[in-house]
């Protein structure tokens, strides 16, 4: 490349963006341009369209200086490449537009002195949504770490990873045979076309012009000195002839055999490579000087011998007199010089060692820093210093602690989230789990307590395992699933959660699962009362002969559910979906005044919720019939009425028969007194007679133990005594169980009533060894007397047990199926059975015992029979000897 003197004029082209990635490029130049005009170094911002978007001042002078020439924004960035590097610049923008960052070194050489070497760093420009729209380019003059380099490739052994990579081709060759080469780097590949194999068949006379002396007369006195440079025209595989500067150097290897190492550089497209280099020395100081981080020599003592300016600010300085010879540990934080003189003292014993610490500058300015340290030792191995690269690590260490606060603060969260949550690995093991997540796993009834490092389908019911390991299998693989579940709670209940799982990524990949459960049990009952509520109103609406309406007072809107007005008036039911005009011209004139007044007061007091009125109503067949109208009114934030939703019953029929119930309802009355009174006389009359005989012939019995113990008529009188008192107890319970018919009924669940019988008899099914199948499904409900239930379940139970067989243990099955109008309880035992033939009419009698059991009374299945029918039910038996009893109780659902 030549230097063009001549200023080429051209005129200044205004860019035109129009896509978005310049426009975008446009706004990066804006928020650029203070920190380009204030920096040292040299940028350009190119689009992806190798448009030249903006650059500072100081690259533009730069390309000037050695090209001769302006840099105009708008112009293609390839428009100032020569043309032979046009190429691998576009290759260079590919991998860069690709999101990768490229380096490039770049020699321009000088005809009247040392050339310069630059290094070309190539990153991509994001915009905001991390989307790439363009090339950030930034040079760097590097000319003096470059003979740095080139010095330490030709002196020393230990640059030989350098070597392999450097940008100079590479050759070692053997001097007496001719130059056979014996090895080379990928760089001489690059530069001379030949594989690594073919240059192994090669010698160094093949890569260059045969007419050219130059470097045979350098190897020869390479052989006298051992080192030689100069310019050579190199010949590539495919013929093209190019300039290059090479320079070997001779030397034994451990074998005594010679050796020559030459480095080659292309110098086609740069200025005559520098003849000389400086001393190592120097080179180490540019190096130092335009290094970024604090670079410092310490002595043995700990002494400053040398810093560099990066140094000298770190330590607030102004330069290096007020710090050079005193000790470093004079910066440090005292209470981290420990820190520092351990490591000092490991370097001076060969160490490279790397530590943390703080320094106070002499602006009394504290920072944090970290130092890489290694011994430099002299020519004969011998330490005398210490050189470390200290970093600023302020910023990282403060954003350390912020994470960690942050952490801090997401671990509170975490442990106090009224959300449960957990976090599993990859295989399904338990990362970690808050307090909320222990609670709920405690709620649906499992016993094992939740630990870290356990597998989570271990704690799940086997009947759900292979559902939820498909769950987590699907969410391992990218998906996010949500979804309800129930669980039956140790109390009986129902516990409802919404269960959310989602992926964990980490670098692109699913690491594990995350999942939060929210106990959802209170919505999930408001949502089944809801649901029930609108079933009933629609059932209500369809089976109800009222006619129901709903006024909408402020539109004056009304709309009306279900056939009422059919049935109950004649009426179409369009004809009520109008307004209340409909309503007020069939009110009776005589009535109208009254229900127009109460209605209206009910109205607008904001206390009142409830309207009830009754009138007469004229039907669409002229007459009139007494109605009776309950209106519910909803008023909004202010107590205004804007709705009023209400029934209107036909009372016609009622009036007409409202003397014979209140007949028939004095004979009830009078009919249940007289049954009352007779429990009373059973309950409390009789009942005192019965205690008093028993006492008397207690006392009696106290009085002359001796003569009354061998009377038998006394013994037959005691026991006669006892069994009066049983059997007004049996009565008792009877005429109770008759009074009792009339309670209100409720639903209930069954397989909960079921559980809870068997938490009451716990101690004697452990002790018979009894296994009890509960197949009862989780949502049956039942309509009965709780009681009743309860009793009746109680007795049938017990009685499996206590007729057990004496050749096995009891096993109870517990189940029910829907039969027409009953829900069909059964009851199954492996017990003694019952002799079916013999005892089958007296089986359910009062007093009736069919084995030997010192216990029987003949009395529970009496009752259980009663307790059935008074839920208008019905109960059966099927029994064989020896194998078995099972009773069926049919519970009557539309009750």
């Amino acid at each position: 490349m030549r230097k063009n003197n001549t200023k080429e004029k051209v005129s200044p082209v205004k860019p035109q963006v129009k896509d978005n990635d310049s426009s975008k490029l446009l706004e990066l130049e804006k928020k650029l341009a203070l920190f380009m005009l204030n920096t040292e170094e040299n940028y350009v911002l190119v689009d992806k369209r190798y448009r030249i978007v903006t650059f500072n001042k100081q690259f533009n002078l730069l390309y000037s200086k050695f090209y001769g020439r302006e840099v105009l924004k708008g112009h293609s960035i390839l428009d100032y490449a020569q043309k032979h590097t046009v190429e691998d610049l576009k290759k260079i923008y590919k991998k860069v537009f690709s999101g990768k960052t490229v380096e490039a070194e770049l020699e321009i050489p000088s005809p009247d002195g040392p050339g310069t070497s630059f290094l070309i760093r190539y990153k991509p420009a994001y915009k905001e949504n991390k989307i790439i729209i363009g090339a950030f380019v930034s040079v760097k003059d590097i000319s003096e770490i470059r003979k740095a380099r080139y010095e330490q490739l030709q002196s020393e052994d230990k640059y030989r990873s350098i070597i392999e990579h450097s940008l100079l081709a590479f050759f070692l060759t053997s001097p007496e045979d001719g130059g056979t080469i014996l090895q080379v780097n990928k760089s001489a590949v690059d530069m001379f076309g030949y594989s690594f194999r073919e240059f192994e068949k090669l010698n160094m006379q093949v890569l260059f012009e045969h007419g050219d002396l130059k470097m045979i007369s350098g190897l020869r006195k390479g052989k006298k000195d051992g080192k030689t440079k100069g310019e050579l025209t190199g010949i590539r595989k495919n013929g093209e002839h190019f300039p290059c500067e090479y320079s070997s150097v001779s030397f034994k290897d451990i074998k005594g055999e010679i050796r020559t190492t030459t480095t080659v550089v292309d110098i086609s497209d740069r200025k005559k490579a520098e003849n000389k280099l400086k001393q190592k020395e120097e080179h180490l100081r540019v190096i130092i000087d335009n290094e970024p981080e604090c670079v410092s020599v310490v002595d043995v003592h700990g002494k400053l011998i040398e810093i560099n300016p990066a140094g000298i600010k770190m330590l607030q300085a102004n330069s290096g007199k007020g710090i050079v010879g005193k000790k470093l540990s004079d910066f440090i934080h005292r209470k981290d010089r420990k820190i520092f003189s351990e490591l000092h003292t490991a370097v001076l014993d060969g160490e490279n060692r790397t530590a943390s610490f703080r320094i106070t500058g002499l602006k009394k300015r504290q920072l944090w820093m970290e130092a890489n340290s290694v011994p430099l030792k002299d020519h004969n191995s011998k330490i005398y210093a210490v050189l470390s690269v200290i970093r600023d690590i302020t910023s990282r260490i403060e954003s350390e602690e912020k994470i960690k606060e942050s952490e801090s603060n997401l671990r509170a969260i975490f442990d106090n989230s009224a959300e449960g949550l957990m976090l599993l690995d990859a295989r399904g093991r338990i990362k970690a789990f808050n307090a909320k997540s222990a609670e709920n796993h405690i709620l649906h009834n499992v016993k094992s307590t939740l630990q870290v490092g356990k597998k989570l389908l271990d704690y799940i019911d086997p009947n759900r395992k292979p559902y939820f390991n498909d769950l987590l299998t699907r969410v391992l693989k990218g998906e996010s699933i949500e979804y309800d579940i129930d669980y039956d709670r140790k109390d009986g209940g129902k516990c409802w959660f919404h269960a959310a799982l989602s992926p964990v990524w980490e670098d692109g990949e699913v690491t594990g699962v995350c999942i939060a459960r929210n106990d959802i049990s209170e919505r999930k009952l408001a949502e089944q009362k809801i649901s029930e509520a609108v079933e009933r109103y629609n059932l209500v609406a369809k089976a109800t002969n009222d006619s129901i309406y709903d006024w909408n007072l402020i539109t004056n809107e009304v709309f009306r559910s279900g056939d009422g007005l059919s049935v109950l008036f004649g009426y179409e039911s369009e004809l009520g979906h109008s307004n209340s005009e409909f309503w007020k011209t069939r009110v009776h004139k005589e009535d109208y005044p009254a229900v127009y007044n109460k209605l209206n007061a009910t109205l607008k007091n904001p206390k009142l919720n409830i309207c009830n009125v009754e009138y007469r109503f004229r039907r669409a067949d002229g007459n009139y019939s007494y109605i009776f109208d309950k209106g519910f009114i909803i008023r909004n934030e202010k107590g205004k009425a804007i709705r009023l939703i209400g029934a209107t019953q036909d009372l016609s029929d009622m009036k007409a028969t409202e003397q014979q119930l209140k007949d028939l309802l004095n004979i009830t009355k009078d009919q249940n007194k007289r049954l009352q009174n007779f429990a009373h006389i059973v309950s409390h009359n009789i009942r005192s007679h019965s205690s008093n005989i028993i006492g008397l012939v207690e006392l009696l019995n106290e009085q002359d133990k001796l003569k009354l113990a061998s009377n038998n008529l006394f013994t037959m009188l005691k026991t006669s005594t006892s069994k009066l008192g049983e059997t007004i107890e049996n009565l008792n319970d009877i005429i109770t169980v008759q009074n009792e018919t009339y309670k209100e009924r409720k639903k209930v669940y069954l397989k909960s009533e079921v559980d809870k019988t068997c938490d009451a008899i716990n101690v004697l099914i452990s002790q018979t060894n009894t296994i009890l199948h509960n197949r009862i499904p989780d949502k049956t409900l039942v309509t009965v007397i709780p009681s009743y239930l309860e009793s009746i379940l109680l007795n049938l139970l017990t009685n499996a047990i206590k007729y057990k067989s004496p050749d096995r243990d009891p096993v109870i099955y517990v189940q029910c199926k829907k039969i027409k109008d009953y829900l069909v309880i059964s009851i199954k035992d492996n017990g003694i059975g019952i002799d079916l033939q013999k005892n089958k009419d007296k089986l359910f009698g009062m007093y009736k015992t069919f084995h030997n059991n010192k216990d029987a009374r003949g009395f529970g299945l009496f009752i259980t029979k009663n307790q059935v029918e008074a839920m208008n039910g019905k109960i059966e038996v099927e029994s064989k000897l020896g194998k078995g009893t099972t009773f069926k109780l049919y519970i009557y659902e539309k009750n």
